[in-house]
């Protein structure tokens, strides 16, 4: 039983069900949208929970969790076609001061970002809406109703502007958390072992 958050879930799942198969493995996958903290409570339903968390935040690991750092993700900003932004090769945080932002809720490795543009600009961001649902988000921005930050491989749209952000460390960490001595579990072991071949073919 896998939990895995929607974004993730699209990177890896896929090649993470190829690299099983003839491995005797059921998995049973589900998607959980919720932010890391919420780990213990999955793990009371879920052998593994591939979750994720802004680089500067601690990892998930407890007493009760172990957690795995699986890999990283830089967070790109995204800009409507035409914004006077548009043909930088870079943006920094202070050019972004006045943007309407379109962000995700509160807790999650996005927005944890947006508040330390935020930090860097000593501006507040007028954050215009809150949606979890990333195509939903670069379809707002494609259509000009403002700006936004975006995981790097989660960006599917060939209409928005997707920038690296210069001088914030922008970028989420995949991490796969399971109980104590899970893997000593042999379909447990051979799950993560999956994700970890799956995720370092992403990375290359």
């Amino acid at each position: 039983r896998v939990a895995l958050f929607p974004s993730g879930a699209a990177l890896l799942l896929p090649g993470l069900l190829d690299a099983l198969e003839g491995s005797g493995v059921d998995v049973q996958a589900r998607d959980e949208d919720l932010p890391a903290a919420a780990v213990p409570t999955l793990l009371a339903d879920y052998d593994v929970v591939l979750t994720h968390r802004d680089e500067r935040a601690p990892d998930s690991s407890s007493p009760r969790v172990t957690a795995e750092p699986l890999m990283r993700e830089p967070i790109d900003l995204i800009l409507p076609p035409g914004h006077p932004l548009a043909e930088q090769d870079a943006v920094r945080p202070d050019q972004l001061a006045d943007e309407r932002w379109i962000s995700v809720r509160g807790g999650f490795p996005v927005d944890d970002v947006l508040m330390s543009v935020a930090a860097a600009t000593g501006v507040q961001p007028h954050v215009v809406m809150r949606i979890n649902d990333f195509r939903v988000i670069e379809e707002l921005v494609a259509g000009g109703h403002g700006v936004a930050l975006l995981a790097r491989h989660a960006v599917t749209s060939r209409t928005v502007v997707q920038l690296p952000l210069a001088g914030v460390r922008a970028a989420r960490i995949y991490e796969l958390a399971r109980r104590p001595a899970a893997d000593d579990v042999p379909a447990v072991a051979t799950v993560l072992q999956a994700f970890r071949d799956v995720a370092a073919r992403v990375r290359d």
